[in-house]
């Protein structure tokens, strides 16, 4: 009886589970996910170190950040179950309304469309209140009710060139 109760117990835990991140490496290809979705982001793997992999306490989504030494190159992603926004370009504007008070000071903002993501570049002078110059690409796609948030960026003495980080971004593919 009690092995019963204890299978039962585990059995019901497993089904009710919420979603957890899932990060696979096969083949030159890391794929981000949340468990149980049929699709993934997929980037090429190189030199790609994960710095942190966390999914929400209630199973809606994951957050990913990974590094690349060789670009000097910071890459996160969320991937948010939401009602917020149903379509890349909604998602983007919803990410410009409620986007933290700082990027209020970001410049030569530019929106654009490219590679199935909708996506603004735009720089920063100052990064926690220091003289440093940060370039950014912030990528927004929505997949079967999942916001997908890539946000890229590259820190120096002045700003980064822009078009590295857009090439990176070319190849991200959401299947």
């Amino acid at each position: 009886m009690k092995r019963i109760s204890m299978a039962l117990i585990t059995a019901v835990f497993f089904l009710f589970a919420p979603a957890r991140a899932d990060m696979m490496k096969m083949n030159g290809v890391i794929a981000l996910s949340v468990k149980g979705e049929e699709w993934a982001l997929h980037l090429p793997a190189e030199d790609w170190s994960l710095a942190k992999e966390q999914a929400k306490p209630d199973g809606t989504g994951v957050y990913y950040y990974l590094v690349s030494n060789s670009r000097s190159l910071n890459f996160s992603v969320f991937l948010d179950k939401t009602e917020a926004c149903d379509s890349a370009e909604s998602c983007r504007d919803h990410f410009w309304d409620t986007s933290h008070p700082e990027y209020k000071t970001a410049q030569d903002i530019e929106h654009t469309a490219r590679n199935g993501f909708a996506v603004s570049t735009f720089r920063f002078d100052r990064i926690m209140n220091m003289p440093a110059a940060q370039t950014n690409v912030s990528a927004h796609a929505y997949r079967e009710g999942y916001w997908i948030d890539v946000n890229l960026s590259q820190v120096g003495g002045k700003p980064p060139p822009l078009a590295p980080i857009l090439q990176f971004l070319d190849t991200l593919k959401v299947r």
